[in-house]
């Protein structure tokens, strides 16, 4: 069965972030755009076996249901699942390597 994927709009907000900081950082276009549409591809996937990657286990207890975590590359994608709905929310979009501009 296939699970609906939402993405909130923290997360969209995140995402929207890391490519202005990409594009200050002088990547190029064409990355970024392949960047995103690995990142998207990585999404989407959970609505097919949402359930593959492990529980994140710290994020979990803090936020008092279970989260789990995908990574894609240097980004860390953490979603919830709803078996009930058949749904797939993601929470959180963090990217690792990020460092301040100055």
């Amino acid at each position: 069965m296939t699970y609906r994927v939402a993405i909130s709009p923290e997360v969209l907000g995140a995402i929207d972030a890391q490519i202005v900081y990409f594009l200050h950082a002088g990547v190029s276009p064409d990355r970024i755009g392949a960047w995103f549409e690995s990142l998207l591809g990585v999404v989407h996937s959970l609505g097919e076996i949402p359930h593959r990657f492990p529980v994140a286990d710290a994020v979990s207890l803090a936020k008092g249901h279970e989260v789990r975590r995908v990574n894609h590359g240097d980004d860390a994608i953490f979603y919830r699942i709803d078996d009930i709905e058949h749904a797939v929310e993601i929470v959180a979009f963090r990217h690792g390597r990020q460092r301040p501009l100055s």
